[in-house]
């Protein structure tokens, strides 16, 4: 993804090295485990983590407003199909036959990126 953005291959090397063997540990009442390997992901507020994931989300936000009927906001003509905060996505859906086409945009960028979308969560 980094070099998709043409970010330089030393920065992308250095980004690897932080998270190259990397691990955690947990303290219960004082007490630290032992050293837990993250194999995937970054670790919960690691400083990089937002820009990194921003960088992941924002081709699936793309194709949302590429793909979707969009909606008009403002008076400049700009139109979205898609707002993002953090982690969460919203979609303004306007066309009843953009559902199908949501399916598909999720369903190519997790094979694509490997990561899998919560559609059913519940708060």
């Amino acid at each position: 993804m980094l070099e998709n953005y043409k970010i330089s291959r030393s920065t992308i090397n250095g980004v690897m090295n932080l998270y190259t063997q990397a691990t955690s540990t947990v303290q219960i009442n004082g007490h630290l485990s032992d050293p837990i390997p993250i194999r995937c992901a970054v670790r919960q507020g690691c400083p990089m983590s937002m820009s990194l994931y921003a960088l992941c989300l924002h081709p699936l936000l793309n194709l949302f407003s590429k793909k979707l009927a969009a909606l008009k906001i403002g008076t400049k003509n700009q139109r979205t199909a898609a707002v993002a905060y953090a982690d969460d996505i919203t979609l303004l859906i306007t066309v009843p036959n953009d559902l199908i086409k949501v399916r598909d945009i999720i369903n190519s960028f997790e094979k694509a990126s490997g990561a899998i979308i919560n559609i059913n969560q519940k708060r």
